[in-house]
């Protein structure tokens, strides 16, 4: 869900924002592009650690984006109540 999207619904009065979505995206991107990226590596096997660090590094980052929205979006909201 775009950014832009969250923001107009926050807007609209919603409080919860599911984002398994957003997060399972950034998860199968990221291993996608570590595939690809890592092809010298097939049938030579890949490391578990390798792969779940870069995969969680990617979800963590989109993850924290989102609370960083909302966060920034109810803190305004907050200055204007002042």
């Amino acid at each position: 869900m775009p950014s832009s999207q969250i923001s107009l619904a926050i807007k609209a009065g919603v409080r919860k924002i599911n984002i398994s979505t957003s997060l399972q995206l950034a998860f199968s991107v990221a291993i996608r592009e570590y595939i690809v990226s890592n092809r010298d590596v097939v049938r030579k096997g890949y490391l578990a650690d390798t792969i779940l660090e870069t995969l969680f590094s990617s979800v963590r980052k989109v993850a924290k984006n989102n609370i960083l929205m909302v966060t920034e979006f109810r803190n305004k909201k907050n200055e204007k109540d002042f």
